[in-house]
């Protein structure tokens, strides 16, 4: 085939897939049975290399879709945790529980089961940070809170009251059972060895418990009466748990 032939039926060609493949039959008629075949053969070539242009084409707008979606997801996540939970000790905040509290109090009362509270405090804190440094401090406070967020369960809302005070709702969960298990976090952080800059850290933490069952008892009632055993157990010498 001869270099005219070859630029007519590029000319053709192009003039195809610019119009997207409309054409006049008729005009076919001036090609010969080969030149046909060519033409054939570059516009499959032309329709393989357009596809595969679409293909790479949707192949990263996909994965850019894929990348953006776990980039907000994660964007919301820590959004998410930035609302539930304290910053500094990364168990749950204070409006979280509180919000937990109404949840678990009603569940209680519609189904009778017992719910139970413990109030933590750690001992002698104001002097501990007067002593080491604020940083210490937060480091103990840290450390506490994941004492007591690893010894409880997952249904279990472990929370910052505030300062150096921890609060732990308990649903479905007995007298004897939340006294149990406030004397076993109480005896883990007293054996706990926490090691700032060098120095052993021994700490103490004074627990109150409570646990209520009918409408009176629930709620900022049951809270209350957790933090009234936990003033007792602070003035009856700390380090104890008190009901």
């Amino acid at each position: 085939m001869n270099s005219m032939d070859m630029t007519k039926i590029l000319d053709f060609v192009d003039s195809a897939i610019k119009s997207h493949y409309t054409y006049d039959p008729k005009e076919l008629k001036r090609f010969s049975h080969r030149e046909l075949e060519e033409i054939m053969s570059l516009l499959l070539l032309r329709v393989e290399s357009k596809e595969q242009e679409l293909k790479t084409m949707v192949d990263s707008l996909e994965q850019l879709i894929y990348d953006r979606t776990k980039e907000l997801m994660e964007k919301n996540r820590n959004l998410e945790i930035l609302a539930t939970h304290d910053a500094l000790t990364k168990v749950y905040n204070r409006r979280f529980f509180a919000q937990k509290l109404k949840e678990y109090s009603a569940l209680a009362e519609r189904f009778g089961h017992t719910f139970s509270c413990i109030m933590a405090d750690i001992d002698h804190f104001k002097n501990f940070n007067d002593i080491y440094g604020h940083q210490a401090g937060d480091y103990v406070l840290y450390s506490i809170a994941q004492i007591l967020d690893n010894g409880t369960r997952g249904t279990d809302i472990c929370a910052r009251y505030g300062g150096e005070e921890f609060v732990i709702l308990l649903p479905d969960t007995s007298p004897r059972a939340c006294l149990k298990l406030a004397e076993k976090l109480r005896k883990a952080i007293e054996s706990a060895e926490l090691i700032y800059e060098g120095i052993t850290l021994k700490i103490t933490t004074s627990f109150g418990i409570a646990t209520g069952k009918k409408h009176d008892e629930l709620g900022t009632a049951l809270v209350k009466k957790a933090d009234q055993a936990l003033y007792r157990a602070k003035q009856t010498g700390r380090n104890r748990v008190c009901g």
